[in-house]
């Protein structure tokens, strides 16, 4: 029986230093035989912290590349995703507010490359809500429906497509 209080999953412990966790796993998240300690006091700072949540994901991202890991660098992409949905991406700072939706797109990518249709074209309608997703995006998005022979799907991101460039013949 866990006799230690904690937090809800949903909430952030009110005394416990989320500003020092981050920091303690900043110096920690690019040593070699450490890092992946970093990468736990990070995970403990966006809890607390969460407009800096998706910057963190990052980094521990990046890490278990560095490490050999890719699943758990798409792991922690992913958590970019959950993170930044969380924090609400207009609350991120200019910087951490393009690293969300290019993560996005990179997940949408991802799951496209890898035949997960619903995955892709959930992450896509996401990225499609940045301001810079452009007609590339409904041109994937109409892909992406075609595959699933959702007509009436294709068609409309194909129109919302040309609302960029009319001109465009693909």
């Amino acid at each position: 029986r866990d006799l230690l209080p904690h937090a809800p999953a949903s909430e952030a412990a009110a005394d416990f230093d989320h500003g020092y966790a981050q920091q303690l796993g900043l110096a920690l998240i690019n040593d070699p035989l450490r890092w992946p300690r970093g990468g736990e006091y990070l995970r403990m700072a966006a809890r607390g912290i969460p407009a800096l949540g998706p910057a963190m994901f990052v980094q521990i991202a990046k890490a278990h590349d560095r490490a050999g890991d890719p699943e758990g660098a798409w792991h922690n992409y992913r958590m970019v995703k959950v993170a930044g949905h969380a924090a609400g991406p207009k609350n991120l700072s200019p910087e951490d507010y393009h690293t969300y939706y290019a993560v996005v797109k990179l997940l949408a990518e991802e799951a496209a490359n890898n035949g997960n249709l619903e995955q892709a074209i959930e992450d896509y309608l996401l990225y499609r809500e940045y301001e810079r997703s452009g007609k590339e995006t409904y041109r994937a998005l109409a892909g992406l429906y075609e595959q699933q022979k959702d007509v009436w799907a294709a068609l409309h991101a194909t129109e919302q497509g040309l609302v960029y460039d009319p001109r465009d013949k693909d």
